[in-house]
């Protein structure tokens, strides 16, 4: 017996739910208002940086 997940794939999920003749339920968004670049934490702006750096790195090697 399969349990039921809370994250189903994108097309099961839609397959199930036009099996059942029910709507796709869409994912809610959230609008952000706009920040300045002073505003962020330096941490999280290394990081962002580190992320960058290590994904232009790996996209060389390919």
């Amino acid at each position: 017996m399969t349990l039921p997940s809370i994250i189903t794939p994108t097309a099961a999920y839609v397959n199930m739910r036009q099996s059942e003749n029910q709507p796709v339920k869409r994912q809610p968004r959230f609008r952000r208002g706009q920040f300045s670049f002073a505003d962020v934490d330096p941490g999280m702006r290394a990081l962002g940086h580190r992320i960058a750096r290590r994904n232009r790195r790996m996209c060389q090697r390919q």
